[in-house]
């Protein structure tokens, strides 16, 4: 099989093999598309998933309000809804 690569993607697999990351192309190339056929099979991440990991990521990260914060900031936002209802 004979494979085209751009002049990028040719310096890119030169600097794997002299960092000795690979022995061969041909190492390379196998892994490559062993990669990119894992990426193909796998499920993609479904909206909510990627919801439920920012949250988790969130939590992770220490950005969390306590029950009381919320419950302050969701008044408010009542108060003000309350006090502009009916005005355009």
């Amino acid at each position: 099989m004979d494979i085209s690569l751009s002049p990028e993607l040719e310096q890119f697999v030169d600097s794997q093999l002299s960092a000795g990351r690979y022995t061969s192309f041909n190492a390379l190339i196998s892994d490559a598309l062993q990669m990119f056929k894992i990426q193909v099979l796998m499920p993609q991440p479904k909206p909510l998933d990627a919801a439920i990991q920012l949250a988790l990521d969130d939590v992770k990260a220490g950005r969390l309000f306590s029950p009381e914060e919320v419950f302050a900031s969701l008044k408010q936002k009542q108060e003000a809804w309350l006090a502009n209802r009916g005005q355009p």
